[in-house]
């Protein structure tokens, strides 16, 4: 039977876990499969506009959280206790979803990691689950084998990551309350047939396709790619004498602020001395790094923007914030080779908390100098970024390495419907 398939995806109500897994639907849908993406009201609004995928909603649960009428996505809060409203509505979301479920049964199912209930609805009706988190192989690699081979409960300072294909070096421990939310998440997600990926198997490296497969036991499938301290960051600008474009958050950037309000986060007279753009709120990050004037891309390392960095072939000056985003940093400076690190060494848990530890505007600078100057090192690391930016466009386009496992898994998802008719 060769009938298109019915797919499910349900994206966590966050842009950043939204957007990749709805460019992913977008690709089944292009194959003609029927797609439907599960969400709220309000973030149905913010999805990539596109007519190949139906949209399914259903109430959001404001008032039994606390949460106020019109925040339904982690975009609109900026504190963790609100962040944990978020998740928790999430969770209520479950009857809403079992009983659509039930009544219109797909093929497929895939759920981000974050609804980990997912897993019993989809045994429950007997379909197939796949798991989506928005992270790369390598964070995943690294993830599982510092659970294999936990840290002393006292670490503290450098430790390289055991057990692990390349040495990488992470500067400070992950905080254990991030490890008590993740990996509870992450062992359900491994239940279920597989992680999809939004990237590609030549950016993670086959060895590490090979150590999560036959180390972990898991099945991964590639199918892409579909608040900063700005004071200092402005001062590093500043001295190296570059020009830019700096995307700063709304709240930060106001049209009308004061000049009070302004050198809080300016030093003075910034914008007379410099050629730059600075952007208050959003900005089209992609547009921009396609740009052949952009140079380098200073980046908090979540995994979208890295992919999006890649596949322009632009380096990255990487300031990891939290999570995940310390061992994408690692992928791209130590083991890619196509980024350099500004000097993190404070792991915090969430982008809502404050560091306590600042990074000078003397480390910035010396990042941007390393980066943007006419020294091997930047020729070597521009020449690598370039390398993989050639390598993207054909890994989605038919007979590359993403196109090829969408195809595998395609077939494995027919098999499957198929068994469960005739069986």
């Amino acid at each position: 039977m060769d009938k298109p398939l019915k797919l499910y995806f349900i994206p966590y109500l966050a842009a950043g876990h939204m957007i990749p897994l709805c460019g992913i639907a977008s690709l089944f849908a292009s194959r003609g499969h029927f797609v439907t993406i599960i969400t709220t009201p309000l973030n149905a609004k913010i999805l990539p506009k596109s007519n190949n995928f139906n949209v399914q909603t259903f109430q959001f649960p404001s008032q039994q959280v606390g949460l106020p009428e019109g925040i339904e996505n982690l975009s609109g809060v900026t504190d963790v206790d609100s962040g944990y409203k978020i998740y928790y509505a999430a969770t209520l979301l479950r009857e809403q979803v079992e009983n659509f479920v039930e009544q219109h049964p797909p093929d497929c199912i895939m759920a981000d990691f974050c609804f980990p209930w997912v897993d019993e609805v989809a045994n429950k009706f007997h379909i197939p689950r796949f798991a989506f988190n928005g992270f790369s192989l390598f964070t995943l690699c690294a993830m599982e084998s510092l659970k294999s081979h936990p840290l002393p409960e006292n670490a503290s300072g450098p430790f390289s990551i055991p057990n692990f294909p390349d040495n990488v070096v992470i500067i400070s421990t992950p905080f254990m309350e991030s490890k008590s939310f993740v990996d509870p998440h992450l062992n359900i997600a491994l239940k279920s047939r597989g992680f999809i990926i939004n990237s590609f198997v030549e950016l993670d490296g086959e060895k590490y396709v090979e150590y999560y497969e036959k180390i972990i036991g898991h099945k991964a499938w590639h199918l892409g790619p579909a608040s900063l301290q700005l004071f200092e960051i402005a001062s590093a600008i500043d001295s190296s004498g570059y020009d830019f474009i700096w995307v700063v958050p709304e709240k930060m950037g106001k049209e009308n602020e004061s000049e009070e309000e302004k050198e809080n986060w300016l030093p003075k007279g910034f914008e007379e001395r410099n050629k730059g753009m600075i952007v208050r709120g959003w900005a089209p990050q992609v547009v921009i790094l396609d740009h052949p004037a952009v140079g380098a891309f200073l980046t908090h390392c979540g995994w979208n923007s890295v992919v999006e960095a890649v596949s322009a072939g632009v380096p990255m000056i990487t300031w990891p914030v939290h999570s995940d985003q310390f061992y994408n940093e690692k992928l791209i400076t130590q083991v890619r080779g196509i980024g350099v690190e500004v000097g993190v060494d404070e792991w915090n848990t969430a982008a809502f908390r404050d560091m306590k530890m600042l990074v000078k505007r003397d480390h910035i600078e010396k990042a941007l100098r390393r980066l943007m100057g006419g020294g091997d090192e930047a020729v070597q690391i521009r020449q690598r970024a370039q390398k993989f930016a050639k390598i993207v466009p054909s890994v989605v386009q038919e007979g590359g390495s993403s196109y090829e496992n969408m195809t595998t898994l395609i077939n494995e998802l027919k098999r499957l419907r198929d068994d469960k008719i005739f069986n």
